[in-house]
């Protein structure tokens, strides 16, 4: 089991929901084949906005396994490769869990409102460039530059 929270909100809290079966084995494999997409948790843009994705392994075996970290953050700005990382966290947003049935979701997993992941990938679009933040920057994201990606 994955536990995902999509790190972008300030004073509310941000939305977390846990994996599972073939929706957690494919993140697995595409960040084992892509380890450099992943930072440390604690690292990447740190102003308003949003922060990037946090994953975290309900078992380290797994992460061993796999030569993954047991935790780590997507599409933060402080990985090795950025892309696939904002490639997968895109992944992960979509799996949110809204509406019907979502077989891939641990048993009693809270259902957000259906058009929260188009708006967090909005938000994700929107995000500045780490590279690119200076210390004026930390007052909001839509002070720096964007990142260039493809609309969601």
């Amino acid at each position: 089991m994955i536990r995902v929270t999509v790190d972008a909100f300030s004073g509310l809290p941000n939305p977390s929901w846990v994996l599972t079966g073939e929706a957690a084995s494919a993140v697995v494999r595409q960040l084992s084949a892509a380890p450099e997409a992943a930072a440390a948790p604690d690292t990447g843009y740190g102003g308003l906005g949003f922060r990037g994705v946090i994953v975290e392994f309900e078992s380290d075996t797994v992460a061993e396994r796999y030569g993954v970290p047991p935790s780590f953050r997507l599409a933060g700005g402080a990985s090795r490769n950025e892309s696939k990382g904002l490639e997968l966290a895109e992944q992960l947003i979509r799996t949110l869990p809204s509406g019907g049935p979502a077989p891939h979701l641990a048993e009693g997993v809270h259902r957000f409102d259906k058009g929260l992941a188009d708006a967090l990938v909005t938000l994700m679009a929107a995000a500045p460039l780490l590279a690119e933040v200076t210390t004026e920057d930390k007052a909001g994201p839509e002070a720096a530059p964007k990142r260039q990606r493809r609309k969601p």
